[in-house]
């Protein structure tokens, strides 16, 4: 019927834009940093919420978790190198 030819070529469009933009390779990449900066700012929220005796300092929380970003964020920009 038309429907099952309008369908097929939507289908067919999708599929060429999806790997013509490489979202295959790219989405789990997305996920990842994502998930990884989630999980600093639970680290940073958790330290933060120790008793005073058990705390870091806040330089140490800071620059713990400053490298900690500059990674994620390296690793992020390198999604562009994905082929």
């Amino acid at each position: 019927s038309k429907w099952n030819i309008v369908a097929g070529a939507l289908t067919t469009t999708a599929t060429i834009v999806y790997n013509f933009f490489k979202f295959d390779k790219k989405g789990p990449h997305y996920n990842m940093i994502s998930n990884n900066l989630r999980k600093l700012r639970s680290w940073i929220e958790g330290k933060m919420i120790l008793p005073i005796d058990k705390r870091f300092s806040p330089f140490d929380i800071y620059s713990i978790s400053f490298k900690a970003y500059q990674s994620i964020i390296e690793e992020a920009q390198s999604i562009n190198n994905v082929k």
